[in-house]
């Protein structure tokens, strides 16, 4: 597999699949296009070395395909791995806290089943809370990153 198949293998994950297919045909023109002036320019082919640094110089994959969805997402390409990880963590962390509260209550509590109901309810309104922050905190993010891209230097 060469470098050019490994890096359209991973804008194919970032893609929706009812256009795959014709991102990846056109993706995979422009790009051939971009080695193939880089070999006139150097008058050789490119060692794999090369075809990688153009490659990478095109961009991430996630942030290549943003540019082909028809409506940006509303967190880019560029911050949704650390979003998900973020957002991962936040969750699972309000879980935990919310289990060693609940451990903490139920020791103490006459009746358990009060103690469970109260639990969940505040387990649920906390993880939508979580997820509310992460959420627009990263769209926050992403804004302010669109629009520093756009200054010139």
């Amino acid at each position: 597999m060469t470098a050019l198949d490994r890096y359209l293998k991973r804008m194919s994950f970032w893609m929706p699949r009812a256009q795959r297919s014709d991102i990846l045909a056109e993706l995979r023109g422009v790009l051939l296009e971009r080695i193939e002036a880089a070999e006139l320019v150097r008058g050789r082919p490119l060692t794999s070395d090369e075809e990688q640094d153009a490659l990478d110089d095109f961009g991430h994959p996630a942030l290549v395909v943003s540019r082909y969805l028809e409506r940006p997402p509303v967190i880019s390409g560029g911050l949704a791995f650390f979003f998900w990880r973020v957002l991962a963590i936040a969750l699972i962390g309000t879980v935990v806290g919310q289990a060693i509260a609940l451990t903490i209550e139920a020791a103490h509590a006459q009746s358990l089943w009060p103690v469970i109901e109260q639990a969940v309810r505040r387990t649920l309104l906390a993880l939508l809370l979580a997820f509310t922050c992460v959420t627009a905190s990263f769209m926050l993010l992403d804004r302010r990153y669109r629009a520093g891209r756009g200054r010139a230097c």
